[in-house]
């Protein structure tokens, strides 16, 4: 079983507005135990976004925030996206084109075919 660390997402409060100085509430989709990562790990050095594809119009699922850990199970033909595996288990992808995180463990990451 493939675990993720920490992507946070904003929830969406009903009723009246929020207080814009309150700091927002934070959910996070994964697990505490970074230990239970097994294979290639990313680290994150700086918030990145993570998509549901490796594209910018893709659905944004939330922000990976430094410090947090997520699985890293392939790149993209073009090497501009990791797939990474979310807390849930859900495949999701983040940006590999900048130094904004830190690869771990096996580092031979294998591409990852993309249908059309």
């Amino acid at each position: 079983v493939l675990l993720a660390v920490g992507i946070r997402l904003m929830m969406l409060r009903s009723g009246p507005s929020p207080d814009p100085t309150a700091t927002p509430d934070v959910a996070r989709l994964g697990v505490s135990d970074t230990d239970a990562l097994d294979g290639t790990v990313l680290e994150v050095r700086q918030i990145l976004p993570v998509h549901r594809q490796p594209s910018l119009e893709s659905m944004k699922l939330g922000e990976l925030w430094p410090g947090e850990r997520v699985q890293l199970t392939g790149i993209s033909p073009d090497g501009l996206w990791f797939q990474i595996i979310l807390g849930d288990g859900q495949t999701a992808w983040t940006d590999a084109t900048n130094d904004f995180s830190v690869i771990f463990g096996d580092t031979q990451i294998p591409i990852v075919t993309l249908e059309p």
